[in-house]
């Protein structure tokens, strides 16, 4: 077996990873709208964050990742994102999936990990029907969404076992060869939005996945109890409710605050037609709306930050309590909303010109007005999710049964 990709860092020498994507800012910018016409990470940039050691950045340190925290990523994908909301967005699922495979268990990577530069992408609906086939499992289905496949070697795909009859025995994650005869990429995503995220459709065909690459959704869970003792590292303790969520809303973090930089830089050269002002900077109306949509980011970061803590400080501690878990998902989909309040404040400022093809401002749009509806973290259904909790009512989210 190859060794997974050596990335330690020296931390002195070596700027941390969000400066490391400030140098990229210049390239990012210019692939935008290529990466958005191409529908993935443009090479350019795709080798640029892959030499900069950025898609093991969680990685445990164990694997030859550096073992950043959930707060060193997030600002990460963030920080891509204020050039291309669809390029971070898959760097955030290519690298969040990836650093989570690399740290698991040895006789998983060692499947994984022939080259030691493999990258995952990570699909959790039960899109697949698994059946036994000797010491292992035959998976047929099609999941869509699969954000960075097109960058992927492996697609960790949710999957229903069935008996012969057809009955349901089991449920877990099975790992697709994304290169075998039997796997492949449906292309079919085209949207007004995110485009660059590359989010198509991973396929599969009577492939056969070995027991050892079929993970079952509590061991996915609880995959601390699968590691030596003495080797856990903080990534291992993180607990698996907020991460996707964690994963995906940088990325529209880093949009608004992109949209929010490009409309400031224009209020003290842009005049306000048909009316008294010879630029935007001289309406108090306009600079209290630049104000608002100010503050709605900053306090979805402050949101999103206390969900961070959760995962970097709480679980490093003791076992998250189930209230920690139903805030966790609450602050991210209020985060959420907060974000598309400003995105849209920042657009009524900007005006109509902001909607020509050339500019940044309403691509970055685009991408979030796309972006911000994704059901897993829906603000309403969050904030229902958390009355419910108050009260002892039932949940109403699939991956929290008990609230």
């Amino acid at each position: 077996m190859a060794q997974l990709a050596d990335i330690s860092r020296d931390t002195i020498a070596v700027p941390g990873p969000v400066e490391r994507v400030r140098a990229l800012q210049p390239l990012i910018a210019l692939h935008a709208d290529e990466a958005d016409a191409q529908g993935r990470i443009v090479a350019p940039v795709f080798d640029a964050l892959k030499d900069a050691g950025l898609f093991r950045l969680t990685a445990a340190q164990r694997s030859g990742g550096e073992g950043a925290t959930m707060r060193d990523f997030v600002e990460t994908v963030a920080e891509i994102a204020k050039s291309s909301a669809g390029m971070a967005w898959a760097y955030g699922l290519l690298a969040g999936t990836t650093g989570m495979i690399a740290s698991l268990p040895e006789a998983q990577t060692q499947l994984l990990f022939k080259q030691g530069d493999e990258l995952g992408c990570f699909v959790g609906s039960k899109g697949g029907v698994a059946t036994r086939s000797g010491d292992g499992y035959l998976v047929t289905g099609q999941w869509p969404y699969a954000s960075g496949c097109l960058h992927a070697d492996w697609a960790l795909c949710g999957v229903i076992v069935r008996d012969e009859q057809g009955a349901q025995i089991d449920s877990g994650n099975a790992f697709i060869d994304l290169s075998s005869d039997q796997a492949g990429i449906i292309m079919d995503w085209k949207v007004a939005g995110l485009s660059a995220s590359g989010s198509n459709r991973v396929k599969a065909d009577g492939h056969y996945v070995p027991a050892a690459l079929f993970i079952q959704d509590n061991d996915l869970a609880n995959s601390a109890a699968y590691i030596d003792k003495g080797r856990i590292e903080p990534r291992d303790l993180w607990p698996v409710e907020p991460q996707f969520g964690l994963t995906v809303l940088p990325a529209m973090m880093g949009a608004a605050a992109g949209m929010l930089e490009g409309v400031r830089q224009k209020m003290n050269d842009r005049p306000i037609l048909a009316w008294e002002y010879a630029r935007q900077s001289d309406s108090e109306q306009l600079l209290a709306k630049l104000g608002e949509a100010a503050i709605k980011i900053d306090s979805a970061w402050l949101h999103v930050y206390r969900a961070c803590d959760v995962v970097d400080r709480i679980a490093q501690e003791r076992e998250v309590t189930k209230m920690e878990k139903v805030r966790t998902q609450t602050d991210c989909g209020y985060a959420m909303r907060l974000i598309r309040e400003a995105a849209d404040i920042l657009l009524d400022i900007a005006g109509p010109g902001a909607f020509t093809l050339t500019s940044a401002v309403q691509r970055l749009w685009r991408d979030l007005s796309i972006g911000s509806r994704h059901n897993a973290l829906n603000a309403g259904l969050s904030l229902e999710l958390l009355g419910r909790a108050l009260v002892g009512a039932k949940s109403n989210i699939k991956n929290m049964p008990e609230i």
